[in-house]
């Protein structure tokens, strides 16, 4: 005899439960500079725990969905949403240049749906530790001296990051990060 599990539907979480939710769910990621708007739904923060990391935290609210209006993200369609608008600092997109680069062998192109999947895999993750990637820190701060401190359109650096990447060679930078690692 077999017998199968039926979940139980659940009735959708109220807006006031969805930002109560979302409000306790903050409080695992000390450390962290969220802008949250309980009022409006929305939640800002530069770098920390990817988006998927806070709506898990949250215990993915019933009924909801969250959307991040990131350039390597599609919107969905229908239903509550909350937005969810992390950005990424600097270092962060340097970094994520270096590690497309290291799969792709080559700078990213936008207008390709393969490319902005992987930037999506990479960049909508959490921020890796410190220390956590010591070559691809020491590329990236390669990097640095190269490109403006701070962040106009994310899109738009991330690209002349990889471009900076692949005019000064990815290879020749690897191999002086590694021997420094050594």
């Amino acid at each position: 005899m077999r017998f199968e599990s039926i979940a139980r539907r659940r009735k959708p979480f109220s807006r006031q439960e969805a930002a109560t939710a979302i409000s306790d769910a903050l409080d695992t990621f000390p450390g962290v500079g969220f802008d949250w708007r309980p009022a409006e739904l929305r939640l800002a923060w530069t770098d920390g725990p990817g988006p998927g990391t806070v709506w898990r935290a949250a215990g993915e609210p019933t009924g909801w969905s969250y959307e991040n209006p990131a350039f390597y993200t599609r919107g969905t369609q229908g239903g509550d949403k909350v937005l969810m608008a992390r950005t990424h600092s600097a270092a962060a997109l340097r970094e994520a240049a270096v590690r497309f680069y290291a799969v792709v062998e080559r700078p990213p192109d936008l207008s390709r749906e393969r490319d902005l999947e992987r930037l999506g895999q990479i960049l909508d993750g959490d921020q890796p530790l410190a220390g956590s990637f010591p070559i691809v820190e020491r590329i990236a701060a390669a990097l640095a001296g190269e490109l403006p401190a701070e962040v106009g359109e994310s899109g738009a650096y991330l690209l002349e990051a990889a471009g900076t990447l692949d005019r000064l060679g990815y290879n020749r930078l690897w191999d002086e990060a590694y021997r420094l690692a050594e």
